[in-house]
């Protein structure tokens, strides 16, 4: 009996063999991590990710802790981005007695011994809690970053055997190129041999914009409707979509009708229908952005950027790449597991020709995780206004990002889920025209405010569409 076990998984392989065994052969106590890089097919789109490998250990019933990232060294690129991310997926097999010691593997504070400046209550004198963004920094003792850390494969493994292991426990290792001498040492270790890490070689297809072509700048249309159905768009017209859809049973956006309250499966055909419409309403060079997360519900994943990659899929789009959004502040969990300090922007393409700028950005103090899949974007601080509440706001650095990396200035940028407006500004200050929906009225007052403070534009080149809506007796007057 194996109190934990470290993998590597391949899509060529047979889940139910050695992976059953695995699952008989693991403590009630123990972990298990598969490790994982996102697997593309030969034209460069992703064949296999790590949602799909998710699904297929749910199916086994092991239960899910968390899905840890850490970036890989490499110099090449494919198109533009380089491929540097590592995934393991962290199993148990009972999450009412596993064993995890987060105290191993905290990281030292670097603001004077206190991470959060001077508010000790959020001080542990053993060291910051860990998250699943595995990057660790240099400092200079005074809460300034000097140097952003690549962990060894060997770093890594230590790392997961140290925080799950019980003394006299046995562990199991399948890696590929790993020095067994770096390992820690404990007796009870079984390696087993792994020469089967190749790399897949393909051609990535990218149709470069051309920069000295300008085009018309027209003002921007906002939409208080539904975007299941964008009637107001015509066919092939959009060049960008970016959007953050509602999350199922979690955020409360203050309307009857949202989306996100109803069943799962219900959630999933809404939003599906806004996929259908955006894949309409896109040209063939066009791009879609996704930002979304896994949703913990009684212990249980809801996998909502796997259901929706299966439905774009299905729908016609291809998925170029996964983005992962690293902040460096995170969500605070139990003792039982580590902090999230990612979300997924999934990238999806209407063909293998898309737009695609050769912009350059630098995130962290190492030139191997720049310009790669991991960016680290925080929000700002603070509230937008003090008469405004919206409960999901995504900086608007991150959006100039993806704007200006798979768009040109005058093209038309779409936001079907708009919530504060962030998309229109980003689009606005980038000189791209924008389309956004949003369900709720009553955020027009935000966006207007956003819009003034944080852009040039004069309230005349921006249209509402809305009906005559009564703030006092929320109610629609036609």
């Amino acid at each position: 009996m194996y109190q934990t076990i470290l993998y590597k998984y391949r899509f060529n392989e047979d889940i139910n063999n050695p992976y059953r065994s695995i699952f008989s052969k693991l403590n009630d106590t123990g972990s298990l991590f598969i490790f994982f890089e996102t697997e593309y097919d030969s034209d460069g789109f992703v064949k296999n990710s790590v949602f799909d490998l998710a699904d297929l250990f749910l199916n086994l019933k092991f239960e899910y802790k968390n899905i840890i990232i850490y970036p890989i060294k490499i110099d090449n690129k494919w198109g533009i981005l380089k491929r540097n991310v590592g995934y393991i997926l962290w199993f148990v097999k009972n999450d009412n007695m596993m064993f995890f010691n987060k105290d191993v593997i905290r990281e030292k504070h670097i603001w004077k011994d206190v991470e959060w400046g001077k508010r000790k209550k959020n001080y542990n004198p053993k060291g910051k809690d860990p998250g699943n963004v595995w990057m660790p920094t240099i400092d200079n003792g005074i809460g300034l970053i000097t140097e952003h850390l690549i962990l060894s494969i060997e770093d890594i493994i230590n790392r997961c055997i140290s925080s799950t292991y019980i003394n006299y426990g046995k562990v199991f290792i399948k890696l590929p190129n790993i020095d067994k001498a770096k390992i820690v040492n404990i007796k009870n270790i079984t390696f087993e041999k792994d020469n089967t890490d190749k790399k897949l070689k393909y051609n990535d297809f990218v149709n470069k914009s051309d920069a000295n072509i300008k085009k018309i700048i027209t003002s921007s249309d906002i939409y208080f409707s539904s975007s299941e159905k964008m009637v107001e768009i015509k066919d092939r017209t959009i060049d960008i979509m970016i959007t953050s859809p509602p999350y199922w049973d979690l955020k409360n956006y203050f309307k009857k009708g949202q989306i996100g309250h109803e069943s799962y499966d219900k959630y999933l055909k809404r939003i599906n229908s806004t996929w259908e419409e955006t894949f309409r309403a896109l040209k063939d060079s066009g791009s879609v952005w996704i930002n979304i997360n896994i949703r913990t519900k009684n212990k249980n994943p809801i996998l909502i950027p796997g259901d929706i990659i299966k439905q774009c899929k299905k729908i016609g789009f291809r998925l170029k790449d996964i983005i992962l959004w690293h902040k460096s502040s995170g969500i605070p969990t139990h003792n039982n597991n580590v902090v999230n300090r990612y979300e997924y922007f999934l990238w999806f393409t209407k063909s293998n020709k898309f737009k695609l700028n050769n912009i350059n950005f630098n995130d962290y103090k190492n030139e191997y995780i720049n310009n790669g899949l991991i960016w680290n974007i925080n929000r700002k601080a603070g509230s937008i206004g003090k008469n405004y509440i919206h409960p999901a706001i995504y900086p608007v650095k991150l959006i100039d990002r993806i704007i200006n990396l798979c768009s040109d200035e005058g093209d038309i940028v779409l936001d079907p889920f708009l919530g504060s407006g962030t998309t229109i500004i980003s689009a606005l200050n980038n000189n791209r025209n924008s389309i956004g929906y949003e369900f709720n009225e009553e955020f027009i007052e935000l966006i207007k405010y956003r819009i003034k403070e944080e852009t040039k534009l004069q309230e005349n080149d921006i249209k509402y569409h809305t009906l005559n809506f009564d703030k006092k007796n929320k109610i629609f007057r036609t």
